[in-house]
């Protein structure tokens, strides 16, 4: 799946490069290629980080809907055993977990969507 997309961009990329050399000049097509070779590696290098960050998003939001919904499928026993505090810190600390997660996920796409405008920019 993945060549069908790759091949044809590394033809139209060729293709470009090409044009742009006879046109405008070898260092016109050079720097476009770099840029898009420097794009298209740190795209690929930061989007690797961020799928094991957000996969740990996604079981910390897992884990707190879970703490959530025992305990309101438990209610009736966690009131008579008198353990409100208890499921309280947990689910607490369960949101405290999703919400430094959230954060890192929030905080890898804006280091991903800053250096792809940086690279396009200096490239510019």
């Amino acid at each position: 799946g993945r060549v069908l997309h790759v091949l044809p961009t590394i033809f139209e990329v060729s293709v470009v490069s090409a044009l742009l050399a006879r046109n405008c000049g070898f260092a016109f097509s050079a720097v476009t290629i770099c840029t898009l070779s420097m794009y298209a590696a740190y795209t690929f290098v930061v989007t690797q980080m961020r799928t094991h960050i957000r996969r740990a998003q996604n079981k910390a939001e897992n884990h707190a809907s879970q703490l959530f919904n025992d305990a309101l499928i438990n209610y009736e026993t966690i009131k008579y055993f008198n353990a409100t505090g208890h499921e309280e810190r947990r689910y607490d600390q369960a949101l405290q977990t999703y919400e430094s997660a959230a954060l890192k996920t929030q905080l890898s796409l804006s280091a991903l969507n800053f250096g792809q405008s940086l690279i396009y920019s200096v490239g510019l």
